[in-house]
């Protein structure tokens, strides 16, 4: 079994102080000391091998997350596509059965309910709006607008404005 990138720096130091304390104590025991710089070498031979798969390893894996990145960006602008596509169905259906009549359809997996959403839209700039129909920051109130208009006032600045939509349940 080979051994880790610690336990191989372990040796190299474990190996590193045995040489050390031989050299420092004196001792004219040449055998001993061959031995030890013959396995320090090896040791040292042996981190910087796998040292080195350890850095391919990173890369591989660098490598692999950034292709997994490339993948999902793809995957998200076609998501992007596939939403666009089921909007303008859902526009179309929407459309088609407000122009058949048609408020609800059903089946045994799904009811198509047909229903309005309203916006205002402004037949004027918001600039010219009386106060009390302009937020503070300027921006058209909508909801005392819609209020007006249901009271029959200001209907030369704006109008109400139904859109079909579809709700499917």
């Amino acid at each position: 079994m080979s051994e880790s990138l610690w336990h191989l720096s372990q040796n190299v130091r474990n190996l590193e102080a045995q040489i050390n304390e031989l050299l420092e104590t004196g001792e004219d025991d040449e055998t001993a000391l061959s031995l030890a710089l013959t396995a320090w070498s090896d040791a040292n031979t042996d981190f910087q091998q796998k040292a080195i798969a350890v850095s391919n390893y990173i890369i591989y894996l660098e490598a692999i997350a950034a292709a997994n990145k490339a993948e999902a960006k793809r995957y998200t602008e076609r998501a992007a596509v596939f939403v666009k596509r089921a909007e303008k169905l859902r526009d179309n259906l929407a459309k088609e059965m407000k122009e058949h009549g048609r408020e609800e359809i059903k089946d045994d997996l799904s009811t198509i309910r047909l229903s309005f959403s309203s916006s205002v839209e402004l037949l004027v700039s918001p600039e010219s709006l009386p106060p009390e129909l302009v937020r503070v920051i300027k921006s058209p109130d909508r909801l005392a607008i819609r209020a007006k208009l249901k009271q029959g006032q200001y209907t030369d600045l704006a109008e109400i404005v139904s859109t079909p939509c579809v709700k499917i349940t």
